[in-house]
């Protein structure tokens, strides 16, 4: 793709102005209130910036990809924080990728302006999202993955402090996302003998993930999370870290059981994940300090859709004290999505697979 490619993909994918204006209020976390009007110029002038920026990039062959992809992390995470009953953030996701395409990923660089923050926002989201209801073709994904088997490369098993947790992971979490879509076509592709050959390896592949996540855990709960040396962190936020990254892993292995081992929501196994999610996140506090807390949606959500009894509550209570401090309106989102879950699992599924807790 060249130039021209990236323009059409950051332009026409990104939302129009008038999907911007749209009205919605978000809260400040010091009870004040931003307006409607605040919110939609911000959105408007963001992608007015991004056209603006596509534009020189094509009439001047100027590397501006950096700044674009600061543009595109904005509008991105406006639409997850504003808790929309849509998928409108992947649009913006796909912008990144067809960006990061032209620039063969140079923009990813620390070495590029602003280049470890986007570098960790976009490793982190392509993640996370693949364990939606990711569409993404296998060629766009073999593109989309190669950014966090190189970002694994260089940091190992140390923290993503973005992220919360450690940079390994990231590849865990988009393998199981690959064995989900993969599972999902088998199931549905597939028929006589074909199935069983396809579901046999689709097993193996299983094992040897959750034989992945396992190690992890056991590997940080014997050494330690790893942090890196640029990083300095007291005793007691290296203790929040590392509950932040044990919840996350807990995580990836709650979403093995129960979406590619298919176990029952009561069986000993998915329970034991639930319980060391809301263990670990139970030890992460919403306090002034760096602090994972604003992290926490995700693996409080994934343990949500599985919780029984009381659990439930736990998770309600947590939800509502995030929200409480963040005012973030993908929370409220969460709330309401895993109140729906509870109620009427089979009617919700589609909800809780396109949701990205982010």
């Amino acid at each position: 793709m060249g130039w021209e490619g990236a323009e059409e993909t950051g332009a026409d994918l990104v939302t129009t102005e008038e999907e911007a204006e749209q009205e919605f209020d978000t809260d400040t976390g010091d009870g004040g209130v931003v307006t409607d009007t605040s919110v939609a110029d911000i959105l408007a002038c963001s992608i007015t910036h991004l056209r603006q920026e596509l534009d020189h990039k094509v009439s001047t062959c100027h590397n501006n990809t950096p700044a674009l992809l600061h543009t595109v992390k904005t509008l991105c995470l406006f639409e997850i924080y504003s808790g929309k009953y849509d998928s409108s953030w992947r649009a913006h996701l796909k912008g990144a990728r067809a960006l990061l395409k032209t620039t063969a990923r140079t923009a990813l660089s620390t070495n590029a302006s602003g280049g470890w923050l986007i570098a960790r926002w976009y490793i982190s989201i392509e993640a996370l999202s693949a364990l939606t209801n990711d569409e993404t073709g296998d060629a766009e994904q073999r593109q989309a993955i190669q950014p966090i088997i190189d970002s694994v490369a260089t940091q190992g098993s140390a923290l993503d402090i973005y992220a919360g947790y450690s940079a390994d992971l990231h590849l865990a979490f988009k393998d199981i996302g690959g064995l989900m879509q993969q599972y999902a076509s088998a199931r549905y592709d597939h028929c006589g003998d074909d199935i069983l050959s396809d579901l046999l390896r689709h097993c193996d592949e299983c094992i040897s993930i959750e034989q992945r996540v396992e190690r992890m855990i056991t590997r940080d709960k014997d050494d330690g999370l790893r942090i890196p040396a640029e990083i300095s962190l007291s005793t007691e936020e290296l203790r929040m870290f590392s509950a932040c990254n044990t919840a996350y892993q807990y995580s990836a292995l709650l979403h093995i059981r129960r979406r590619l081992y298919n176990m029952p929501p009561g069986s000993e196994q998915v329970q034991q994940c639930v319980r060391g999610i809301l263990d670990a996140v139970c030890n992460v506090l919403p306090v002034t300090v760096l602090s994972p807390w604003i992290l926490l949606t995700t693996p409080i959500f994934t343990a949500g859709c599985e919780a029984i009894a009381q659990d439930r509550e736990i998770v309600k209570n947590l939800l509502t004290e995030l929200y409480t401090v963040l005012r973030i309106r993908n929370v409220l989102r969460a709330m309401e999505v895993l109140e729906r879950h509870w109620q009427g699992p089979e009617d919700s599924y589609t909800d809780v697979v396109d949701f990205l807790p982010f």
